[in-house]
């Protein structure tokens, strides 16, 4: 499998001259709150409302929030005026997200939610739960394995994509928070040669901050995407899930098909053991699940190429870990970089 990374010019990435920045009043959530005061407050859930691990679970008879980080669907009451109510008062699905972002033994002790268009940081203003900065692009194009049928509007994120290339691979890959895109794959018995067998070659492409707010908003600087909709998939309600949304965390996401709660990759500043450190410090050390790469290209006997062309070592959560996962081989990794100092924060 082949993965690439292409990063957009600066002067596209944010779209500032369209933004009004208010003054930062930020809302400091304490991420127990988030796990016990909000489970049961009257906030309608959103389409295709999941658990914290991205996978879809029912929604309860009352119409609450569902995904109880307890598993139960009782919670303490919660105090009006309280700042506990604060946090609940804000829309499920910010809740969620930032819920699938954290761990308790890595992440920041408090989370920071400013109001939007405000943000908390060295110069990364597409991080946030927010729905402007988590909508992306998400296209599926291959033509005798990927449908022709242009846009299709179901909730899906990024962790999907992982899930999704595995059945194209006819491989046994089961992530803990995606589920395959199953629409978008043509069935064997409906490709021009039904005994071809898998794909040859697999490109994830990523626009690193070209989310559907930048694309919106410089609507004829990608007329080249617009020309292979209608000739492949495009989710046009597309989310990355969780938040922070940072790149460390996207691409470990997309990679692993789990969600930085499960994969470990919560930030660009993360705690381990008690010291605070970068992702990428030590390599691949501190992504804890497997990549669909790292598993395919080991059960495979190691001879499919894996590689990345990307800018910095915080890309590489799309790749894996190589030969740091148990029986894998050393693959391909192109990066701009020299060091495993990450940037933004």
């Amino acid at each position: 499998m082949g993965y690439g990374s292409v990063a957009v010019s600066p002067a596209v990435l944010f779209g500032m001259a369209s933004m009004t920045f208010k003054p930062l009043l930020p809302i400091a959530l304490a991420f127990a709150m988030l796990t016990a005061a909000c489970t049961s407050v009257g906030t309608s859930s959103p389409s295709g409302s999941s658990s914290p691990s991205g996978k879809p679970v029912a929604s309860s008879g009352s119409g609450g929030a569902t995904g109880s980080p307890s598993g139960g669907s009782s919670a303490p009451s919660v105090q009006p005026g309280s700042l506990e109510a604060l946090a609940c008062s804000l829309p499920h699905s910010w809740l969620l997200r930032t819920w699938r972002g954290y761990r308790p033994d890595r992440s920041a002790q408090i989370q920071i939610l400013p109001k939007q268009y405000s943000f908390v940081g060295s110069g990364l203003p597409h991080v946030g739960p927010w729905d402007y900065v988590q909508r992306v692009p998400m296209l599926l194009y291959g033509p005798g394995y990927i449908k022709a049928q242009g846009t299709v509007p179901r909730p899906v994120t990024v962790t999907d994509i992982a899930d999704t290339e595995a059945q194209l691979l006819n491989f046994p890959f089961h992530s803990t928070s995606g589920t395959p895109l199953s629409e978008a794959i043509l069935p064997p018995s409906q490709r021009p040669n039904p005994n071809a067998g898998p794909p040859k070659l697999i490109v994830t492409m990523i626009w690193d901050a070209g989310g559907m707010d930048v694309l919106n908003a410089w609507k004829d600087a990608w007329p080249n995407l617009k020309t292979y909709i209608p000739k492949g998939t495009w989710y046009s309600n597309a989310t990355v899930g969780s938040s922070p949304t940072s790149t460390a965390q996207i691409h470990a996401a997309m990679g692993t098909g789990d969600f930085p709660d499960v994969n470990g990759i919560v930030a660009h500043r993360l705690t381990i053991g008690g010291r605070l450190t970068t992702p990428w410090a030590l390599g691949p050390a501190f992504l804890m699940q497997p990549t669909l790469a790292d598993l395919y290209d080991r059960a495979m006997g190691n001879a499919p190429i894996v590689g990345e062309l990307a800018t910095v070592s915080i890309h590489l959560g799309l790749l894996g870990h190589g030969s740091m996962w148990g029986g894998g081989d050393k693959d391909i990794a192109a990066l701009r970089a020299v060091t495993s100092e990450t940037l933004g924060a």
